[in-house]
């Protein structure tokens, strides 16, 4: 049974896919294709956190910090931070 996805691959799951007697087809994204990647698994995890339970609520947004910009390693969260403190219009 072929499944596809379409998504960003993290936390080793391609060879999970193996373990298990799959064949897992990746591909490598240039930076725009990343960028819009990273997006949608931003967005992808916004909307899990938005429709979590309560009990859960703290895990999925631990889940969009870890899926959003914090993933790309160019990026850090203290990159971040100083932006978003800033009055609107100065950034």
């Amino acid at each position: 049974m072929r499944l596809d996805y379409h998504k960003l691959v993290r936390d080793g799951i391609p060879r999970i896919i193996e373990a298990d007697g799959g064949q897992p087809i990746t591909r490598v994204l240039d930076q725009a294709g990343y960028l819009v990647a990273l997006r949608d698994k931003l967005v992808e995890e916004a909307e899990e956190a938005r429709s979590a339970p309560d009990g859960q609520l703290r895990s999925e947004l631990a889940d969009v910090l870890d899926s959003g910009p914090f993933s790309n390693t160019s990026t850090a969260p203290t990159d971040i931070s100083p932006t978003r403190r800033l009055p609107a219009g100065s950034k």
